[in-house]
């Protein structure tokens, strides 16, 4: 496994039971509509810290 798929794993992890973690992820884990998607479930909120094209996305389909 790469650096870059176990920090997926771990941000994963950590945005579930803490979703404002998702505001010290990388950029490219803020576009992983799988990141974000597991930290507005736990907190809907947390969908300010999504990157600007995917929580447009995400706000156009009625999510938080």
């Amino acid at each position: 496994m790469g650096p870059r798929l176990a920090e997926r794993y771990v941000v994963l992890a950590v945005v579930r039971r803490c979703a404002w973690y998702l505001k010290y992820a990388s950029s490219e884990l803020r576009a992983d509509r799988e990141v974000v998607m597991a930290a507005v479930s736990n907190n809907g909120h947390a969908l300010k810290y999504a990157s600007y094209a995917l929580r447009g996305i995400l706000e156009c389909v009625g999510l938080p």
